[in-house]
């Protein structure tokens, strides 16, 4: 076997285990052949083995060597920078750790009386320490602290704040004895991530802080290397392509090529690669376009400089990926672009903002920059989700000049700048200033439950006027009567408001909608999906026989619901998308969404389109313009798609929010108990309780009509029309069964009878507004022996469906006097 000088295939990471802070280990994996022979310092003094110090170095596979440095009895002496030599006859490589550990005397702590009869102030018992997880994507920062009460934590990185969003995590949970681990969880580590972090632990007694230093430096960083890569190729999915991105060190700029299967893949309108280097950090990026089941299969990267080069492979398989539109921001320009020339090195520079983070690659008058020795391209995060992106031209010459374009992407979207460079003499210009790219803002959509109308408006930024474009599906969308709507206003002189309207929205509108703007400075496009639940509409029978009954509403029966009141019933409407929760198990979660209607909506929350219904462990509240979902402790099954639904009279809206909660690491899996049955016995009674009240009902009616004793009368009125004697008898009939109990009370015998001749001249049973805890029961007698399915599902609400809807008052059966008759008989 050919000889091959060592490389690290992981990089050097720091690890400790938490139940045991006494000991530390750093470790790595290095490949060469033959075995190489490892050599550690601390601060540039060679480290021996010794009861303090263990080197170990183990084969893992192949030529690949586990090795390890285990340093016991761990104190503030044990700080410093550690550096490992690998070492054969191909050739040697190394690499630096810092380890930076605070001493007792670095730990700083308020509040000279640790301990009080209140507490104990915070006291760092387990100093920070980092690892490692999903091939070094994460980094978790580790301590432990003993405090009374439960202490806040606090984390800064090189003095700025950190907070719990986004690529940061920040957690701490409870330990025995009053101890706590608070942990600091960074994903998609970078080179921007290395620095000074520092944890302040605070309660009411005092607080106490801690510091360590992350500065992991990559092989050969320091004295430039053969090109090794640091991070396994992975698969972003686009909308309409494939993007391959992994990460390597090497100096000086490696050029790289690509092969599927072995065989090279030729540049154009199929594959596209780019590279973007920070120091010597370099991302490079393979895009595949109009993907297939032909596209799976192993894809190499291969980089190489003058030291030497890397291959890093992944396996490709089409069939198992899916698009999926996360939240975020397609590539925004933040200004024009600009140039800087240094002697013989122009530098174009491009602001922009975007998340996820951006890939990004050049041409120039069409052709790919490949010639890393002419071109460098270069992307540094400037805080946030905002980059900056350069382009170094080195060697400045005439045949420079012409038209560049970069290409910006991400999932979300994706932004073309073209710039035109004029070279006179030895200096470069830009040309087309006076023009600015298409930049789009945040989408805002709007939903119009009652007309079923929905707007989605974007503002768009550029100088000269943009030619918008609309599709879904790879259709384009053009005004069409009663469907669509497309217009475009003009709010300044660089700013214009782009809208698609959808008329008779359904739910085969749902999808992903993509909007394009271009000019002569660039192009852009965003992608943004919309979700339509639209309530199913009554059969055209039920409709014509329901519609008009409310229209001959008697008019002293009106007196309870005036006609001003149905002219001014509003449909629910949501008034913002609330943003998608993350917690941790454990935590308390809280789902908020502001929604509006008149008359004051019925709230029902749904957790994968099973219904939730009020409890301890769900605690709902509606105050009419904002409707809450408490769960005081959080459990990951909780997570998923919740819904919040709105429902009056007047019409229905939904608004989905997508919650996850974490598991907690290193600890089991919790899982809520079952309801116990007690608890769901109240929700079962309501479908019993109606047969007392009809008896309560008729004693209120009467106060229509003079007579003082509401039961008598009823039973007169029939007997003086001949043509309702024969309903007496069988209206004893359906009264035996169910009114066995109240055999003394004559009354409820004769309940049903009048209910049934009256119901269809009282028309507040569709438009009860203020009170539903007894409306209900009023539609009850009908509902039980028409619909009883609606019954098992509760008195407001029809029976489940895929999509869970509610039935609306036009929807209950009213039965007429004539109909009363024929089922008498």
């Amino acid at each position: 076997m050919a000889a091959s000088a060592p490389r690290f295939s992981k990089p050097p990471d720091i690890r400790q285990k938490p139940d045991d802070p006494t000991r530390l280990f750093l470790e790595c994996q290095v490949q060469g052949t033959p075995k190489p022979d490892i050599t550690w310092f601390q601060n540039n003094n060679k480290i021996s083995n010794s009861t303090k110090h263990k080197q170990t170095i183990q084969v893992a596979t192949g030529n690949n060597y586990n090795v390890a440095l285990e340093i016991s009895d761990l104190s503030a002496n044990d700080a410093g920078t550690y550096k490992i030599v690998a070492k054969n006859k191909a050739g040697e490589i190394t690499a630096n750790v810092n380890l930076n550990l605070s001493s007792d005397d670095d730990t700083e702590t308020t509040n000279s009386a640790a301990n009080s009869a209140e507490g104990t102030t915070p006291v760092f018992i387990q100093k920070p320490s980092i690892r490692q997880e999903n091939d070094g994507k994460r980094l978790i920062f580790e301590c432990k602290i003993s405090a009374e009460p439960k202490p806040d934590i606090f984390w800064t990185h090189d003095d700025i704040p950190l907070q719990d969003s986004g690529r940061y995590l920040i957690y701490c949970d409870a330990l025995p004895n009053n101890t706590y681990v608070a942990c600091l969880e960074i994903d998609d580590v970078n080179a921007s991530d290395a620095g000074k972090y520092k944890v302040l632990a605070k309660n009411k007694l005092g607080e106490s802080n801690a510091h360590i230093a992350l500065n992991l430096e990559s092989p050969d960083q320091s004295a430039g290397g053969r090109p090794s890569f640091i991070k396994t190729p992975e698969v972003r999915m686009f909308e309409e392509s494939a993007l391959l991105e992994c990460q390597c060190t090497a100096d000086p700029v490696p050029s790289f090529t690509w092969t599927l299967d072995g065989k090279a893949l030729a540049l154009g309108t199929k594959y596209k690669q780019g590279i973007v280097t920070d120091g010597n950090i370099h991302k490079i990026f393979l895009e595949v376009f109009q993907i297939g089941t032909k596209d799976s299969g192993l894809y190499k990267a291969t980089a190489k400089n003058a030291k030497g080069d890397g291959t890093a492979s992944i396996q490709l398989n089409i069939e198992g990926i899916d698009f999926k539109l996360p939240d975020g921001l397609a590539p925004t320009f933040l200004g024009k672009p600009t140039i800087k020339q240094d002697a013989k090195t122009a530098v174009i520079q491009i602001d922009i903002a975007a998340d996820p983070s951006p890939s990004i690659y050049w041409t120039k008058d069409g052709k790919e920059l490949l010639n890393v020795d002419k071109y460098i391209p270069r992307m540094y995060r400037s805080g946030g989700n905002q980059y900056s992106i350069f382009l170094d031209i080195k060697n400045l010459v005439s045949s420079d000049g012409g038209l560049y374009k970069c290409t910006i992407s991400n999932e979300v979207g994706t932004s073309v700048a073209n710039i035109v460079i004029k070279i006179a003499g030895d200096k470069a210009n830009l040309e087309q200033l006076d023009k600015l790219a298409p930049a789009f803002e945040k989408p805002k959509i709007t939903k119009d439950t009652k007309q079923k109308t929905i707007k989605i408006e974007y503002r768009c930024k550029g100088k000269q006027e943009p030619k918008i474009t609309w599709k879904k599906a790879k259709t384009e969308i053009k005004d069409t009567p009663n469907k669509y709507k497309i217009s475009k206003k003009k709010e300044t002189d660089d700013t214009y408001l782009c809208i698609l309207e959808i008329l008779n929205a359904t739910s085969s509108d749902t999808g992903v909608y993509k909007i394009l703007a271009k000019n002569d400075a660039g192009d852009t496009q965003a992608l943004v999906n919309l979700h339509v639940d639209v309530e199913a509409e009554p059969p055209k029978d039920e409709e014509e026989q329901e519609k008009p009954k409310p229209k001959v509403t008697p008019p002293d029966e009106s007196k309870n619901v005036p006609a001003a009141a149905a002219e001014q019933t509003v449909a629910p409407v949501f008034r913002d998308k609330p943003k998608e929760v993350t917690a941790n198990d454990g935590d308390k979660v809280q789902i908020q969404c502001k929604v509006t209607g008149t008359p004051k909506p019925d709230i029902t929350w749904f957790l994968n389109k099973k219904e939730v219904k009020p409890s301890a462990d769900f605690v709902q509240e509606y105050d009419g313009t904002t409707a809450k979902l408490t769960i005081p402790d959080g459990y990951v099954e909780d997570s998923g798609e919740w819904m919040c639904e709105a429902w009056n009279e007047a019409g229905q809206a939904t608004q989905p929010v997508r919650v996850t909660i974490k598991e907690k690491r290193g600890k089991p899996k919790r899982v809520r108990k079952p309801a116990d049955k007690k608890d769901k016995e109240p929700a079962e009674k309501p479908a019993e309780k109606p047969q007392e009240k009809p008896a309560e009902k008729p004693a209120e009616k009467p106060q229509e009509k003079p007579a003082e004793k509401p039961q008598q009368k009823p039973d007169e009125k029939p007997a003086e029309k001949p043509q309702q004697k024969p309903a007496e008898k069988p209206a004893e009939k359906p009264q035996q069964k169910p009114a066995e109990k109240p055999t003394e009370k004559p009354q409820e015998k004769q309940v049903v009878e009048p209910i049934k001749i009256v119901e269809p001249e009282i028309p507040t049973i569709s438009t009860p507004t203020d009170d539903y805890s007894e409306e209900p029961d009023r539609r009850i007698p009908t509902i039980q022996t028409e619909e009883p399915v609606y019954e098992e599902a509760g008195p407001r609400r029809a029976a489940p469906t895929s999509q869970p809807k509610r039935s609306s008052a036009t929807n209950l059966n009213v039965i007429s006097e004539t109909q009363a008759r024929k089922l008498n008989k």
